[in-house]
């Protein structure tokens, strides 16, 4: 047994979300560090968890991730980045800020510096576009949208790649243009309306939470 998996072992829902135990074993058994496809079902299934208060399961799906170093394959690292963006947020309202400075002053850092020249200059555009929340807009009309088309699905889904970007801006101090205080507050909102979604989901339509969950 990998050490990927012995972590996972360890790790059960205090829910009462079946489907929720189900992606936990799913995981159990497919999960590669490497493997784009199994980090995306790990993000969102911590990303689940935390919505749901179950911070302790879900920081245990993020040691899967904590210790892997940027090897220059974005198709793996953006989700190994949100993993880690959501351990130190979760870490964070728990009181230690540790890992947020590690985050901030080693992990990103150590990203930003590494290519050629140009790789370098265009790295550190998109980092401070994203900070400023140059096109997050855009997320927002996707959630307006989902929600104007009564598409519970896809509004959980925008409202999930909303959060992302905001838990991102958050997590790495925010810029002028978009402050931390107004992610926050836009989080808030945020989780508020995923909650009554899971809510309904659980009542209605469990297999769209499978959907989420399992979605690559």
């Amino acid at each position: 047994m990998n050490a990927g998996n012995e972590i996972i072992e360890t790790i059960a829902s205090d829910g009462d979300n079946k489907l929720i135990d189900d992606a936990i074993n799913k995981l159990r058994q497919n999960f590669k560090r490497h493997d784009c496809c199994a980090l995306h079902t790990c993000l969102r299934l911590v990303f689940m968890l935390y919505i749901e208060g179950q911070n302790e399961s879900a920081l245990s799906l993020t040691k899967l991730v904590e210790d892997i170093t940027f090897d220059k394959d974005y198709n793996t690292w953006t989700p190994i980045e949100y993993l880690l963006i959501l351990k130190s947020r979760m870490e964070r309202e728990n009181g230690d800020p540790t890992f947020q400075d590690k985050l901030r002053n080693d992990i990103n850092p150590t990203v930003l510096i590494t290519g050629n020249k140009l790789q370098k200059e265009v790295k550190k555009a998109v980092f401070e576009g994203r900070l400023r929340g140059d096109g997050i807009e855009d997320r927002h009309e996707d959630v307006l949208q989902a929600m104007k088309d009564h598409d519970r699905a896809y509004e959980l889904e925008s409202r999930f790649m909303y959060s992302l970007w905001l838990y991102y801006i958050s997590e790495y101090g925010g810029s002028d243009e978009f402050t931390v205080e107004r992610a926050e507050k836009l989080i808030s909102e945020n989780q508020d309306r995923i909650r009554e979604l899971i809510s309904w989901m659980k009542q209605n339509d469990n297999g769209l939470i499978a959907d989420f969950i399992q979605m690559n």
